[in-house]
């Protein structure tokens, strides 16, 4: 395999599983937030409601905006009935009102209003504690599931910091090393990589340029052995003297031939 496209899959791979792992994390936070919201709009509302109906109602003989306090916290809650039975008591606690705005036996009525009250407080509370359980499963099912996909980002994350150097890092310093016999007319130098990737077609190529380096040394000593028997020969047979000078003018081959 091509090392970009292990670098493509290897990378592509981990980018996606941070991006599954921000989506999980993020949907798990919306659905926490959702049911605290929710807790907070249809359970908490309705008990401050209930609280507001039963202050009011103790002073309905005494205050007459009581009765006003009470019929508007009656109409909101009218309008937040989200639990099952909470609308039958809402209508029995409305009814109760009703009743207890005509007629003289105030007592009475206010005593079966607490206790539709107390009911309706009753099933937000059963309701709050449901609802908190099911954000704990939630919260909990979270932790889990970021947890696996954590560690599988961990792992991929791992194993490329492990196989990816060293799969790059390798075959560039055994390539170097070779480069330096080259320079040091080494030419017998061979690369190999058993890998049909990038560096299996350096390696190639590498190889290539060095037999033909070898084929180029192994040619010009050939001829310069050829030269210096030439010479030898010619130096041979002269019947006079020969002198060598070097490229500073000096003599350093002094030789005489002296004639059979």
């Amino acid at each position: 395999m091509k090392i970009k496209a292990k670098l493509t899959i290897g990378v592509g791979l981990l980018f996606l599983m941070i991006l599954l792992l921000a989506l999980i994390s993020g949907r798990y936070i919306y659905q926490l937030k959702a049911d605290t919201a929710n807790i907070l709009k249809a359970n908490y509302n309705t008990l401050e409601y209930g609280r507001n109906m039963l202050l009011s109602l103790e002073d309905v003989a005494t205050d007459s905006t009581a009765l006003v306090a009470f019929a508007r916290n009656l109409r909101q809650q009218q309008q937040n009935v989200t639990e099952p039975g909470e609308k039958e008591t809402t209508q029995r606690i409305a009814d109760h009102f009703a009743e207890l705005q005509k007629s003289s036996d105030k007592e009475s009525l206010k005593s079966f209003i607490r206790k539709d009250i107390s009911e309706l407080m009753r099933l937000n509370m059963e309701a709050i504690e449901r609802k908190s359980e099911l954000a704990t499963s939630t919260s909990q099912s979270a932790i889990v599931v970021i947890s696996i996909v954590g560690t599988l980002c961990f792992i991929i994350a791992f194993v490329l910091l492990v196989n990816l150097p060293s799969n790059i890092a390798n075959p560039i310093r055994q390539l170097t090393a070779s480069i330096r016999q080259i320079a040091d007319q080494n030419y017998d130098q061979r690369v190999h990589f058993d890998k049909n990737n990038e560096f299996g077609e350096l390696a190639r190529s590498f190889n290539i340029m060095a037999e033909k380096l070898q084929e180029y040394s192994d040619s010009k000593l050939d001829k310069i052995l050829k030269g210096k028997k030439r010479i030898e020969a010619l130096i041979n047979n002269m019947h006079d003297a020969v002198i060598g000078i070097n490229e500073k003018e000096k003599c350093f081959l002094p030789m005489m031939r002296r004639s059979g």
